[in-house]
C-alpha cells in the first residue's frame, strides 16, 4: 500500500503517530487495480484463445491441403484448449459479477482475479504447453525424418516458454497480489 495518499497526523498528546486514510482515493486506487487486472487477465486469455483458434485452422487448412489426415487429431487438440479456455473465461465473469461493490468487496475480488490468473500461470505448463508438444510429437510421428535441429528449436522453444511463465508469475503476478493482500490486512486491521 502507498502511503502519499495518507494524511499524517500528529497527535500530541500521545506522541504517536495516528494515519487518517482519504477513503475516496483509496477506493479508486483500489478500482484502478482491479481495473488493471481485469485487462490483464481478459488479455491473457483471449490471447490465448485466439492463438487455438488459429493454430486449429492453420492446422485444419493444412491437413486438407496436403491430405494429412493425421493434423485432425491437432484440430482436436487445439479446439479442445480454445473451448476450454472460453468455458474458464465465461466461469471466470459469471463469478465476478458484481459492480457498485464497498470498498472491501473490490478488493476481495481483484485478489480472487489476481489469484485466478496466477493459478493459471502457474499450470500454463500443463494445459497449454504439454498439449502443443503433443501435436508436435504427432507430426513428428507422421512425418519422417524430421531433423535433429528442429527438436532443438522445439526443446528451447519449450524451456524459454517455462522460463517466461515464470519469470511473470514471479516478478509481476505474485507482488501485485501480495500489494493487494497487504492492503486487505490493513484495512482489516483498521475496522
Amino acid at each position: 500500500m502507498e502511503f502519499e495518499d495518507m494524511k499524517k497526523i500528529w497527535d500530541e498528546q500521545n506522541n504517536e503517530n495516528i494515519y487518517a486514510i482519504n477513503e475516496t482515493e483509496l477506493h479508486r486506487r483500489v478500482i484502478r487495480n482491479k481495473n488493471r487486472i481485469k485487462r490483464m487477465v481478459n488479455k491473457f486469455e483471449l490471447t490465448l484463445l485466439i492463438a487455438m483458434v488459429c493454430c486449429g485452422i492453420v492446422a485444419a487448412t493444412m491437413g486438407i491441403l496436403h491430405s494429412q489426415l493425421y493434423k485432425l487429431a491437432n484440430v482436436f487438440i487445439f479446439f479442445m484448449i480454445a473451448a476450454y479456455i472460453y468455458k474458464s473465461r465465461q466461469d471466470r465473469i459469471k463469478y465476478e459479477g458484481q459492480s457498485n461493490l464497498s470498498l472491501l468487496e473490490e478488493l476481495e475480488q481483484s485478489i480472487r482475479s489476481i489469484d485466478y490468473h496466477a493459478k493459471r500461470y502457474k499450470y500454463f505448463i500443463l494445459w497449454y504447453m504439454l498439449p502443443i508438444f503433443f501435436t508436435i510429437i504427432i507430426n513428428s510421428i507422421f512425418s519422417y525424418g524430421k531433423p535433429l535441429w528442429q527438436w532443438a528449436v522445439f526443446l528451447a522453444f519449450f524451456a524459454f516458454a517455462y522460463w517466461a511463465v515464470k519469470k511473470e508469475l514471479r516478478c509481476k503476478i505474485l507482488p501485485k497480489k501480495e500489494d493487494l493482500l497487504h492492503l486487505r490486512s490493513l484495512l482489516l486491521n483498521d475496522e
